[in-house]
């Protein structure tokens, strides 16, 4: 993937700037610039290329739960990752490998279910039947 740098010239004349503020004036051009880089740099990438940055973060998750589950080994625990189905959030549970019972989760499903619940009164969930 490759992205050409975007060069844009965002700033702010001294006649509108307070006397003695040199360096504020200076970062208030440099957060402008910043913004205006920022999304000048998510327009350019095409849907193909936020689909393969996706990708990879995935790929970098599913690696760092791997080596955590091979350090948790000694400790009898593993980390088991999930979706959750209706608010797409990800969720984490640490499990006892010997009994299967569920240490920890966060976020709690309940909470998610719950959040699911008040989506759908306000009517944030799209009739699929549609």
């Amino acid at each position: 993937m490759r992205i050409d740098s975007v060069n844009t010239n965002v700033k702010i004349s001294n006649a509108e700037a307070p006397k003695g503020n040199e360096n504020q004036v200076q970062e208030t051009n440099l957060a402008q610039q910043a913004k205006v880089n920022k999304e000048a740099l998510e327009k350019k990438l095409s849907e193909k290329e936020q689909d393969q940055m996706h990708e990879v973060s995935q790929q970098i998750q599913e690696a760092a739960i791997e080596q955590a589950n091979r350090a948790l080994l000694g400790y009898n625990k593993r980390i088991d990752r999930a979706i959750h189905e209706k608010t797409k959030t990800v969720m984490y549970k640490i499990v006892d490998t010997k009994t299967d019972e569920v240490i920890k989760e966060f976020p709690p499903k309940k909470i998610q279910d719950m959040v699911a619940k008040m989506w759908e009164l306000a009517g944030l969930f799209v009739d699929e039947k549609a």
